[in-house]
């Protein structure tokens, strides 16, 4: 049976990266492969989805990798170094994707030429890495996509929008006003999804409830794919409304960054969304038919696995001796990390045991407290009583 090994930093969060890399899990388990992951962090809420068949590996069970893959798949290059150099780890073929030019752990490994293949999930990424000195001629530009369940789906447009979805984990404060804004002035309904949001896997079923969905890069795909409008706004990239203009533009872009700056106020986005929903549906189906020839998710995965199968072996021997200082240097980021990670969680920990016992500390004071004020109120009971007042008498008498 053949074996793959993933690769990712991290293995837990509805994050589009880590979506994508649970998606080509399931596509490997269904061709009956047996599938690693290598990681530095698993942990819910995406444990929860993961197939019971993976073997996942961190480096508190890093002894459980195997040293033969017939394919290694890798992102973050931090993880790949360490797989090829510190462990030994070797693959048939290996597959290392770009996901972002934006953070530097996704950039190439340095040995990059030497790999089966090296991708890019957008046209833009391409031409970014290419700006940053890599030789990008050769790179395999694969696409964001969308699954099955999503084109199957038949969304029902209404006349204007009642519910509009935000997905994004860094909301920028113009679609928090829009929401406050859109909820104050019309009867739509506006729901974020996403950290300190409402934080689920955004499936068919879920999306399927809104008429818009405002998002970037891969819930674009998702709604796209099922037909539902789209309006691309984030933090440092506001298209607006995908249209069947500016569609191939963006997805060279990942429906995500480098169009450039377009803030608008809270009233602006609603006017927008609004004014064009109307002529924005007529283009949806259309759309549709785009995406389903674009990145429909078998398709083009059925094609990358095609192109790394025909390419050349990896060479160890040139590998292993052209770059032989990373078998010290590729621990640097995976060990440390790790440390300052189970340090910090170890320090965490810590502060709920001082809160705790700083809770206790303040119940009993509240209790000794409580017991002050009981005993203080009994003073003063006595002291204000008929017979009290009685004695003092006598007592100045006889003082007399």
């Amino acid at each position: 049976m053949k074996s793959i090994l993933f690769t990712s930093i991290v293995f837990k969060n509805f994050a589009g990266s880590e979506l994508v890399v649970l998606s080509q899990i399931n596509y490997f388990l269904e061709k009956g492969w047996n599938v690693d992951v290598f990681t530095l962090e698993y942990d819910q809420p995406l444990k929860t989805i993961v197939d019971k068949r993976v073997h996942v590996i961190t480096l508190d069970n890093v002894d459980q990798i195997k040293k033969n893959y017939d394919l290694i798949i890798a992102r973050q290059y931090p993880t790949l170094d360490y797989v090829l150099f510190t462990l030994r780890v070797q693959a048939k073929r290996v597959y290392y994707e770009c996901v972002s030019y934006r953070i530097p752990i996704d950039a190439y490994p340095i040995y990059y030429k030497h790999l089966t293949l090296i991708g890019a999930v957008s046209i833009n990424i391409i031409n970014q890495m290419n700006k940053y000195g890599y030789d990008t001629t050769d790179v395999y530009y694969m696409p964001n996509y969308a699954s099955k369940d999503f084109f199957d789906v038949n969304h029902k447009y209404k006349n204007a929008p009642k519910k509009i979805a935000i997905v994004s984990n860094h909301v920028p404060k113009e679609l928090e006003e829009f929401k406050t804004y859109t909820e104050s002035v019309s009867n739509i309904k506006v729901d974020i999804y996403g950290e300190h949001h409402t934080y689920t896997l955004i499936t068919p079923e879920v999306l399927n409830e809104y008429d818009v969905v405002i998002s970037i890069a891969k819930t674009v795909f998702y709604a796209i794919a099922m037909g539902i409008p789209c309006y691309t706004y984030d933090e440092d990239f506001t298209e607006g409304y995908i249209t069947l203009d500016n569609y191939k533009e963006n997805l060279m872009h990942n429906f995500a960054h480098g169009l450039g700056d377009n803030k608008k106020s809270a009233r602006e986005i609603y006017e927008d969304i609004t004014n064009n929903y109307s002529s924005i549906i007529k283009q949806s189906t259309k759309l549709k038919k785009y995406a389903k020839n674009d990145f429909y998710f078998d398709t083009v995965m059925d094609k990358l696995y095609d192109e790394i199968m025909k390419r050349e072996e990896v060479n160890y021997d040139v590998l292993y001796k052209k770059y032989s200082i990373l078998e010290y240097t590729s621990r640097t980021y995976i060990e440390d990390r790790d440390f300052l990670k189970k340090q910090e969680l170890m320090w965490y920990h810590k502060s709920l045991e001082l809160g705790d016992l700083y809770q206790k500390e303040i119940g009993k004071t509240v209790d000794a407290l409580g017991k002050y004020d009981v005993l203080l109120e009994s003073y003063n009971s006595i002291l204000n009583s008929k017979g009290w007042k009685l004695l003092e008498k006598v007592k100045k008498i006889k003082k007399r």
